[in-house]
């Protein structure tokens, strides 16, 4: 008997994660749960890649202008002889990223980084955070509905 799926998911997808929870739970509604969120997981995965890959380049090259827009007037600035050079200091501040469920610090290079994780992407102040890539797919979004930007698809 084949296993049931969803159209959108691939079948041996969904028949690894009923194995997997098979075994890891005894209750039927568990499994089934489970299974579930694994299949909104997937198309979670899906949405992101397609809504984010044609514009990653434009994320990246954005974020990066504003993470290097920092400045802290209160750092006392020493040459390396000690000589003084004044107060104030700019500097890029790094975002943080969800990958593989652990918070990853970086100030460059995300080319490793699938749409998934890229998106993940925030400012951490203290107790608060500030998702920058969240915010500016929202900004893509509105300058494409309000304004008619048209951005260039991936594919040649």
């Amino acid at each position: 008997m084949a296993a049931l799926a969803p159209e959108d998911v691939p079948a041996d997808f969904v028949a690894e994660h009923k194995r997997k929870a098979g075994a890891e739970h005894d209750w039927f509604a568990s499994q089934l749960e489970e299974v579930q969120q694994a299949i909104e997981g997937y198309r979670y995965v899906q949405r992101t890649r397609a809504k984010v890959g044609p514009i990653r380049d434009l994320l990246v090259r954005m974020e990066a202008i504003i993470g290097s827009e920092c400045y802290n007037a209160n750092i006392q600035n020493y040459s390396a002889w000690g000589v003084w050079e004044g107060e104030g200091r700019s500097f890029r501040y790094p975002v943080t990223y969800i990958r593989n469920g652990q918070d990853e610090k970086r100030k460059a290079r995300v080319d490793d980084l699938e749409p998934e994780a890229l998106i993940t992407g925030h400012y951490k102040f203290g107790a608060n955070e500030l998702s920058i890539h969240r915010a500016l797919v929202r900004i893509v979004d509105l300058l494409e509905a309000d304004y008619g930007l048209k951005i260039p698809s991936e594919e040649p």
